[in-house]
């Protein structure tokens, strides 16, 4: 068995952030189209809703960072990716209690409310646990490829 390759637990989330990353940043990209072409409709947008847009724009495009970070197996490329999905976590689901808040009191019928939540949860915690939950192999795996690198050197 090669130590150096990454276990499957980091191998799923390195995709899931990947993958979603890249749907979820053309998602809020159309979003954010799709309010400067109301804006340019029916008058200006809101800003709360553009800073919004743009915040989870970069959250999203922070998510693919941190799934290239973690395929560059070191210690700290984990620590940095833990950090910026723990934000990203953090952010984004306060965006969308925000969010699910204001169709609440604005009585919006057409937002389902509980599964947008639960969706927001589902995208931005499984990775996030997936790595925490794979800490030990992925130091070990490191351990390992750095034991290789200093045999060969």
């Amino acid at each position: 068995m090669n130590k150096n390759k990454l276990t499957t637990k980091t191998k799923i989330a390195v995709w899931w952030l990947i993958v979603i990353g890249v749907v979820l940043t053309i998602w809020h990209l159309a979003a954010s189209f799709m309010s400067l072409i109301y804006s340019l409709d029916a008058g200006p947008v809101d800003e709360k809703e553009i800073n919004l847009v743009f915040v989870l724009l970069l959250g999203s495009i922070f998510y693919i960072l941190s799934g290239i970070s973690l395929s560059r197996k070191s210690k700290r490329a984990w620590a940095v990716a833990v950090t910026i999905l723990s934000i990203i976590t953090i952010c984004s689901m306060g965006i969308y209690l925000y969010i699910s808040d204001y169709a609440y009191y604005s009585r919006i019928p057409c937002i389902k409310i509980p599964i947008i939540l639960l969706l927001g949860f589902f995208i931005y915690l499984t990775p996030l646990i997936l790595v925490i939950l794979d800490r030990k192999n992925y130091f070990e795996m490191v351990r390992q490829l750095e034991l290789s690198k200093k045999e060969i050197g």
